[in-house]
């Protein structure tokens, strides 16, 4: 995992997830419960720099429902991080 701001400072990606096959997750946090497309920006911005590596871009959010922000974008509650118990 890491953070990324393009040379100029003009893109940010608060969190970069990297698998071991290169396939990215970029992770945009939000403190509003209403994002909006404008919120997903630099994750689609990011999609279109890294093409076929990037598998999802997800907003984090305080609302509490999923939704989709764009393409390859949703934004999910943050609270989800928690909520839900792991079984297997």
């Amino acid at each position: 995992m890491f953070h990324y701001r393009d040379a100029h400072g003009r893109h940010e990606v608060d969190l970069l997830i990297e698998a071991r096959d290169g396939q990215m997750i970029a992770v945009e946090v939000k403190a509003t419960a209403a994002p909006s497309a404008a919120n997903a920006r630099h994750l689609e911005w990011f999609a279109e720099r890294i093409g076929s590596a990037f598998a999802a871009g997800l907003v984090l959010r305080t609302g509490p429902r999923i939704f989709r922000l764009a393409e390859q974008v949703v934004a999910v509650p943050i609270a989800s991080l928690w909520a839900h118990k792991v079984t297997g």
